[in-house]
């Protein structure tokens, strides 16, 4: 899903592997690696700089159109706060040598499907669903809160910086 996303938002911009490459600040051999089946040797980290250099969200990478569809049919769509949130949660998850989503999922006594949207952004868990995920993951539902809430900070400063010099 990644590597098509990317391919259509690349074709829509007109960019090349090359321009991609170096707007992200990251390799073509990357750039090529997302857009093909060695989309795992990527790291989040790189497609955030992807999604940046494409002036889209990282969870329009990720996010099937039908999924985003969804939510705007109702009025609704991932908040910023549910995206970094699931961001976070899927780094810590990776971080973790060999634990996969649906280990996770199994471990936190969720579906594989839920917790795979909790990391898109999709869906934000409860609050005993989080304590479960920090604890899997070894670190704490504050934290994760307080990454999130730096993260959310940390916009509305380059958001006004930005403004700062409009």
């Amino acid at each position: 899903m990644i590597s098509s996303n990317v391919k259509q938002l690349m074709a829509e911009k007109g960019l090349t592997n090359h321009t991609l490459a170096a707007r992200a600040r990251i390799s073509a051999d990357t750039v090529a690696r997302t857009k093909s089946e060695r989309i795992r040797e990527c790291s989040l980290d790189t497609l955030i700089s992807i999604a940046q250099a494409l002036q889209v969200q990282t969870k329009d990478l990720y996010c099937e159109s039908s999924e985003m569809k969804t939510a705007s049919e109702y009025g609704t769509k991932p908040s910023f706060l549910a995206i970094e949130l699931g961001i976070i949660i899927k780094k810590k998850r990776l971080s973790i040598p060999k634990l996969t989503q649906k280990k996770l999922a199994l471990q936190s006594g969720l579906e594989q499907a839920y917790l795979s949207k909790i990391e898109r952004g999709l869906l934000q868990p409860s609050l005993d669903e989080l304590i479960r995920l920090a604890q899997r993951i070894n670190t704490t539902a504050s934290h994760l809160l307080k990454q999130v809430e730096a993260a959310e900070s940390q916009k509305h400063v380059s958001h006004a910086s930005k403004n700062k010099f409009l």
